[in-house]
């Protein structure tokens, strides 16, 4: 299958409750793009709900920062899988899961 033109990816694939999750969003390097501007859309869901936890969005010209990447962080307020999800308008959307385990001393929700 072809590689997403939209790339996730995340500093670790695993993470704690309480702890700071890092996702970098790109368009991938060898695109040429000739746009004047991005509009970006990025959420966070959950996994098995679907509920939205996190979402951004921005605009960003040819020569603004945001334009072909951008970093944003979120907290991880409950264990469970997670996916992070980024729509470039007009290229695509690329996505990466990442799971959340109990912090530690605490017990597995039921």
């Amino acid at each position: 299958s072809p590689r997403p033109v939209v790339v996730v990816e995340t500093d670790r694939a695993a993470y704690r409750v309480g702890k700071t999750v890092t996702a970098a969003v790109r368009l991938r390097e060898n695109i040429m793009c000739f746009c004047l501007e991005h509009s970006w859309r990025v959420y966070v869901q959950e996994v098995g709900t679907g509920r939205v936890v996190g979402e951004w969005e921005w605009t960003a010209r040819a020569s603004e920062e945001g334009f072909r990447a951008r970093a944003l962080a979120w907290v991880a307020e409950r264990e469970g899988r997670y996916r992070v999800v980024a729509v470039l308008c007009g290229h695509g959307e690329g996505s990466k899961e990442v799971d959340v385990a109990p912090s530690e001393g605490q017990s597995r929700a039921p």
